[in-house]
């Protein structure tokens, strides 16, 4: 069995988009991330209001600092030492899916966009959590089982790569990707939230 027959379209994506975020500057890491984030924020204050969790406020309060560094750069590690974001993802064990998911998938954003501000290690495959989210959130709208492997999984694949809402997330992050690929000046980093802004990933 070839490569292409184990590896679905959005897993064939992914791989390539790695490789294009790896070479990215930090700042566009960090601009990325803080991208996808905010794309799907109303996905984590949805769970918060379900679930009950408080912590929805935090969390925006994080993401608003993380836009407000990049834009106007201050000491970076305040905002990252006062609150442990990770704190404020939701244990899966303890609270359902796929809500569960999407919050931990943004707090994962929120995250990875701060530690390329501060200094830290840079993991573009957490771009994998932005397409859980708006993959799974697709699977729930037309009733496709996100849990299935192997050929099934493909076969899925190709099933959500078809749909206009996973497509256009492809493409725009493509986009996104292709903005940020000689770093970022402050209009641009405004335009890149505007998007966000204006076309989120919604409960």
């Amino acid at each position: 069995m070839n490569e292409e027959s184990t590896i679905g379209p959005l897993g064939r994506w992914l791989a390539v988009v790695i490789g294009r975020v790896d070479s990215l500057p930090r700042k566009s890491h960090a601009v990325l991330f803080a991208y996808l984030a905010e794309k799907m924020f109303p996905l984590y204050e949805r769970f918060c209001e379900v679930a009950d969790w408080d912590a929805s406020r935090e969390l925006r309060m994080c993401l608003d600092s993380a836009w407000h560094a990049l834009l106007r750069p201050t000491p970076l590690n305040a905002r990252k030492a006062a609150i442990d974001i990770q704190r404020l993802a939701p244990d899966g064990e303890l609270h359902d899916a796929p809500g569960s998911t999407f919050a931990q998938d943004v707090v994962i954003c929120v995250d990875e966009a701060w530690s390329a501000l501060s200094g830290g290690i840079l993991r573009s495959s957490r771009i994998e959590f932005g397409l859980e989210a708006v993959s799974l959130k697709a699977s729930v709208a037309v009733s496709l089982d996100y849990s299935v492997e192997g050929a099934r999984r493909v076969a899925w694949e190709h099933e959500l790569h078809r749909l206009t809402f996973v497509a256009d997330f492809v493409s725009e992050v493509n986009t996104i990707v292709d903005m940020l690929a000689s770093g970022p000046d402050a209009s641009l980093i405004e335009a890149i939230r505007a998007r966000a802004l204006a076309v989120p990933v919604g409960p």
